[in-house]
Formats: C-alpha cells, sequence, structure tokens
C-alpha cells in the first residue's frame, strides 16, 4: 500500500495516508502511537513513531515506522535483525 497506493486485499478503492495516529497518555494526554519492545518501571523504551497506510472500501490497515532506525537504537538489546 505504502508503494502501489492501492489495497492489497480488495484492489478498491483509494489509500488514505494517517501521518500522526493518536494514542491516550496517562492524565487524558495525547500522544503519538509509538513502537516500543520493552517495558520499564513507568516508563517504556520508545522504538519509533507509527504512521497507517488505511482502505477507503475494506478498511485494511498497514502500520509503518516513521524512522526504522529508532527501533535499534532505543531497543539495540531486543531486537534481532534478519539479514
Amino acid at each position: 500500500m505504502k508503494e502501489s497506493k492501492k489495497c492489497p486485499k480488495c484492489n478498491k478503492g483509494s489509500v488514505y495516508f494517517i501521518n500522526n495516529i493518536p494514542e491516550m497518555g496517562d492524565y487524558m494526554t495525547v500522544n503519538e502511537l509509538k513502537l516500543g519492545l520493552k517495558k520499564e518501571f513507568w516508563f517504556g523504551r520508545d522504538g519509533g513513531v507509527l504512521c497507517a497506510y488505511v482502505c477507503s472500501e475494506c478498511g485494511y490497515t498497514e502500520f509503518y515506522l516513521k524512522n526504522p532506525k529508532e527501533l535499534l537504537e532505543a531497543n539495540s538489546d531486543q531486537v534481532k535483525k534478519w539479514s
């Protein structure tokens, strides 16, 4: 979807890009949705901010990291790279 701009499931409709996905945080704060791999006391380690591509017909959604290198930098002890 990211490259083709077409839905791989239904091959119909347009694809919407969602740059900032809100997530409710503590004390009614709104944060960007992030991928983190390890939960620590009170705070988790961030792995990067997510964005999404959504099909307007069937609702199929793909998530992507805005900066994939942040995943490794923030969670180097938890990430295994496949060659």
